[in-house]
């Protein structure tokens, strides 16, 4: 079984005050490099795609290429949404068996956890890494609640996310914007596997993170 990475690095980091999430370091190596690593460690993977800004490409390629990423493919510039840059990174995929999307911002999705979801995804069609959620959540409406749905039934979806080559293709073809890829599998009526994920697969997103994931990579060692 051969698969695919795709990872989006192309967003604007617009809740980072400026910073640019993917180049900044946690213990002393780039976010996006981090990513980069667990899919060129995970043996199922034989291409990586990544899709960043374009005024980031060539510093994401140097510093993939520095740290012995040999499986990397190319780094393209990302489009404008991220389903945009999910479909120009496609164009770049061969015809392996299956194709995993990475969020470039979460650094802490391990080899061994790729592995499992590709896996999945090949057995039932797709996959998406998803944790439980610990809290109790509310439905509202205009600032009052509405409902609080079963939490048992509830999880916080996560990449990677992985599909086999051939359907991803398929849900790329329904067009429209989406948050996460499991959205697409949902349109088209295509049951999405739930894989075990971690709650440490955390996604560098506010200035809040930095610290969370400075910790995670301290206990790391």
């Amino acid at each position: 079984m051969t698969a695919s990475a795709i990872i989006l690095a192309a967003g604007a980091s617009s809740r980072m005050q400026g910073t640019n999430k993917q180049l900044l370091t946690l213990g002393g190596v780039p976010v996006i490099l981090r990513s980069a690593l667990n899919f060129q460690n995970c043996p199922e993977i034989i291409e990586i795609i990544i899709a960043a800004r374009a005024e980031d490409c060539e510093e994401i390629e140097r510093l993939c290429r520095d740290a012995g990423v040999t499986k990397l493919k190319t780094v393209c510039e990302g489009g404008k949404s991220r389903a945009e840059s999910a479909e120009i990174a496609f164009s770049h995929v061969e015809d392996t068996d299956v194709t995993a999307i990475h969020d470039g911002a979460r650094p802490f999705a391990y080899p061994d956890l790729i592995s499992m979801v590709i896996s999945d995804a090949m057995e039932h069609g797709g996959a998406i890494a998803a944790v439980p959620v610990k809290d109790t959540i509310k439905i509202t409406r205009d600032g009052f609640i509405e409902s609080t749905p079963d939490r048992s039934t509830l999880y916080s979806a996560q990449t990677p996310q992985a599909f086999r080559t051939s359907l991803y293709r398929k849900m790329l073809e329904t067009g429209g914007d989406f948050t996460d890829d499991s959205q697409l599998a949902e349109r088209l009526g295509i049951k999405v596997k739930i894989t075990a994920g971690s709650y440490n697969n955390i996604k560098i997103t506010t200035p809040e993170d930095i610290a969370l994931g400075e910790a995670i990579t301290e206990a790391e060692k």
